[in-house]
């Protein structure tokens, strides 16, 4: 007669696993659902990789900002995002921001008085991105320590003697009272020749505004 006896302990031990569980029991049971899904979700979460490192770390990400002074006027420069600001401070009438649109990254700046006028100017060097080789120069005068206004410099593409020889790889620097830009010149083949080609500027007023006219042609 041992069955019946069996029958009954496996009944009480079937209706002891379909009772409800205590609210030690629930609370233990909920505490283990949440450590699985915290432990799912962190393993479901994507690695950082080393090009998302690289990126946040390249100068276009991390973007420029500097502030130049000379004679009483500052400049703060700053590049990021495809955008240059540049903000003047100091000035008599207006100290209005300056914003310019740009490909590539800000390698420097330079302040300088380069036509001895008492009235600073701040020069901006935009180095191009990957696959374009012509630097950009973006510059700004103080009218008589007044206003802050835009200095045009012509393209190379404009210049009938020199444009030819240009095959980018341009650089700018303020060179005593001149802006110089110097390149690499290609002969009439399209290859390099190993020389190079300085172009030195005099800061002029135009018509519109002020203008870097061109005033020296060096070659070594």
């Amino acid at each position: 007669m041992r069955y019946p006896i069996l029958a009954t302990a496996v009944a009480a031990i079937l209706a002891g696993c379909s009772a409800p569980q205590s609210e030690t029991g629930q609370a233990a049971s909920a505490d283990g659902e949440r450590a699985a899904m915290e432990a799912a979700t962190e393993t479901a979460a994507p690695e950082r990789t080393a090009a998302a490192d690289a990126a946040d770390a390249s100068p276009q990400a991390q973007g420029f900002a500097q502030r130049y002074e000379l004679q009483g006027i500052a400049f703060d420069v700053r590049a990021g995002g495809g955008t240059l600001t540049v903000t003047p401070s100091g000035l008599e009438a207006s100290n209005e921001a300056m914003v310019t649109e740009i490909e590539g990254t800000v390698s420097a700046a330079e302040v300088a008085d380069v036509n001895a006028d008492g009235s600073p100017e701040i020069y901006v060097f935009v180095q191009p991105p990957g696959g374009k080789a012509t630097a950009r120069l973006v510059a700004y005068s103080t009218n008589n320590l007044k206003s802050m206004s835009e200095i045009y410099l012509a393209p190379l593409s404009e210049d009938a003697e020199n444009g030819p020889a240009f095959g980018g790889g341009n650089e700018f620097a303020v060179i005593e009272n001149f802006i110089g830009q110097r390149f690499p010149v290609i002969g009439d083949d399209g290859k390099p020749t190993g020389k190079t080609r300085q172009l030195l500027y005099r800061l002029e007023p135009g018509e519109a505004g002020w203008v870097l006219v061109l005033d020296q042609v060096q070659e070594y």
